[in-house]
């Protein structure tokens, strides 16, 4: 044969040839990215947008009595009152006066 006889026809791009490692390091890459962009979906996925209303902490004010306004009948005020610290980032149940919270609206 000859070198011509031997060359890819046009358009037509030469493989890579990879040896087993070659192979077992990019399949771990195709499953590392796989698990990543699942994982980045799943994360989005849970997320659900709540629409929120600002409230103004008053004296008098607590965790608890806010949460309780906010609930409907029927509902967990302790669940409400876990939420409102979520949304607001809070690390426990302290507030200031003329704090804002967010609070679900009902």
């Amino acid at each position: 044969m000859t070198a011509l006889a031997m060359a890819p026809g046009p358009g037509v791009a030469p493989g890579i040839p990879l040896t087993r490692r070659g192979w077992a390091v990019l399949a771990a890459l195709v499953a590392v990215l796989l698990v990543g962009a699942f994982r980045v979906g799943a994360a989005t996925a849970d997320e659900r947008y709540v629409p929120t209303q600002p409230v103004v902490v008053t004296s008098g004010d607590t965790l608890w009595s806010i949460a309780a306004e906010a609930t409907g009948p029927g509902e967990d005020v302790q669940a409400m009152v876990v939420r409102l610290q979520q949304l607001n980032q809070l690390r426990g149940s302290q507030l200031r006066v003329g704090d804002v919270l967010e609070v679900p609206r009902r």
